[in-house]
């Protein structure tokens, strides 16, 4: 039972210490659009985000995809994609009651993970 005390423990410490105090965002509205190329094994897919206490630049977590394009309300945003975040480079720094309007289009070949941290990934059958 100490084995398992000290693992969830150590396990929350770090999770903990890598947290930014801008990870914390308000998500009002998520629409996803997804087509899945069953051939190819890949998908292409737009999200539109409505977000509220966002920080300028706004970092968000995608994993195994590659970004075609990020835009706010129509305009398009600079962005950067590394190590499994996007960082989006707003037009403005938003007001603490605004609500952005964003559109992220992507594509590419999830992966399946495994292992008791696992979100499942995506799974193309036979």
């Amino acid at each position: 039972m100490k084995r398992i005390t000290t693992l969830v423990l150590f396990t929350m410490i770090a999770a903990h210490s890598t947290l930014r105090a801008q990870d914390v965002v308000d998500l009002t509205h998520y629409k996803a659009e997804v087509v899945f190329d069953l051939a190819r094994k890949s998908i292409q897919g737009i999200a539109d985000l409505h977000v509220r206490h966002a920080s300028n630049p706004l970092v968000l977590h995608l994993r195994d995809l590659n970004v075609a394009a990020v835009s706010c309300e129509g305009s398009a945003l600079q962005y950067s994609q590394s190590n499994g975040e996007i960082n989006i480079t707003l037009a403005r720094q938003p007001g603490p009651d605004d609500t952005l309007q964003l559109r992220i289009e992507y594509s590419g070949s999830p992966k399946s993970e495994e292992g008791p941290s696992s979100w499942g990934g995506c799974f193309f059958g036979p």
